[in-house]
Order: structure tokens, then C-alpha cells, then sequence
């Protein structure tokens, strides 16, 4: 029995392409903090902003993926995650600069 999106499924997977845009712009803010906490001539801190956000990406893509692969037959749950995380991957490739820019401006206008 397949079984449709419900709305508050639909509204996590948008917010879940959504968020690492977001984490882009907050760990570039965040980069001041870091160079203190790593020392201010350590290389250490790109790669843990780096790092950072590529966790919170694919967290965020196989959250997406799953809820996706909930909603297919038993047998092809795993085959339509795979399909559905690699779309998603692409999806966010597109969005996240777009979102970068704009939770950037929207940061800067609140300061």
C-alpha cells in the first residue's frame, strides 16, 4: 500500500534543503569565535567550518531521503532512498548558495 507526503513531511523536507544554506552563512559568521578557540594562525579552522557544514548537509539529506523512502513499498525502500538522497544531494547544490546570500543579508540586517 503506498502511502502519499503528508504536509508536516513535505514542510521538513523543504526546511531540511533549506537549513545548510543557512549553516553556510552561520559558520561564516561564526569564523572569528573559531580563530580564537584554534589560535588566530591555525589552518584548522576552514576544515571545522568545512567539516561542519558538510555534517550538518548530509544529516540533513539522509533525514529528507528517509522520510522520502517511507512512503515507497517495502521491497524498494532502499532503492528509492539511494535515488532520493542523491536528487536531494543535487537539489541542495542549487539552493545552497541562493540561501547562503539570503540568510547572510538577513543576518547583517538584524545586526
Amino acid at each position: 500500500m503506498k502511502r502519499g507526503l503528508k504536509g508536516i513531511e513535505s514542510f521538513l523536507i523543504v526546511l531540511s534543503m533549506v537549513v545548510p544554506g543557512i549553516a553556510m552563512a552561520a559558520m561564516r559568521d561564526a569564523e572569528p569565535l573559531m580563530s580564537r578557540w584554534w589560535g588566530s594562525d591555525s589552518h584548522a579552522v576552514p576544515a571545522t567550518i568545512l567539516l561542519t557544514w558538510l555534517l550538518v548537509v548530509l544529516g540533513c539529506t539522509v533525514f529528507a531521503g528517509k522520510l522520502l523512502a517511507s512512503t515507497a513499498e517495502e521491497r524498494r525502500k532502499w532503492e528509492v532512498g539511494v535515488h532520493s538522497v542523491i536528487r536531494l544531494i543535487l537539489f541542495q547544490i542549487v539552493l545552497t548558495p541562493g540561501m547562503a546570500m539570503i540568510s547572510d543579508a538577513l543576518f547583517s540586517a538584524m545586526v
